[in-house]
């Protein structure tokens, strides 16, 4: 769960750089919203896309289950639709190496130029 909480909190003060330190060089994986990633670079890019449309991000519940995580936390966007994320992680060697995102995206079309 460390790795996890670096991450949301180099997110949360909008440190990129630190953010990618947390995910996998090899073998990374992520499926959710409107993309698939098997490169974190672009998803870090993805994800400073989204930073700039959401407001706010509030953890509600944690699950760890050794290397797995689930992390259920709600999203609110600049025009103040709140959405709830279920997360799935998955850490090896004490890296994000895969995320699962699950959640009502239709706050987010318009980020992706999905309306």
């Amino acid at each position: 769960m460390d790795v996890i909480s670096t991450f949301y909190a180099a997110l949360q003060r909008e440190d990129y750089a630190s953010a990618r330190q947390c995910l996998a060089d090899e073998g990374f994986s992520f499926v959710g919203w409107f993309d698939v990633f098997d490169d974190p670079d672009a998803y870090i890019e993805a994800v400073k896309k989204l930073r700039g449309f959401a407001t706010r991000f509030e953890v509600k519940r944690v699950f760890v289950d050794d290397g797995d995580v689930a992390l259920f936390y709600e999203i609110e966007t600049v025009r103040g639709d709140v959405t709830l994320v279920a997360a799935w992680f998955q850490v090896r060697e004490a890296r994000i190496a895969r995320v699962r995102i699950v959640c009502d995206t239709r706050p987010f079309a318009e980020v992706w130029g999905r309306t």
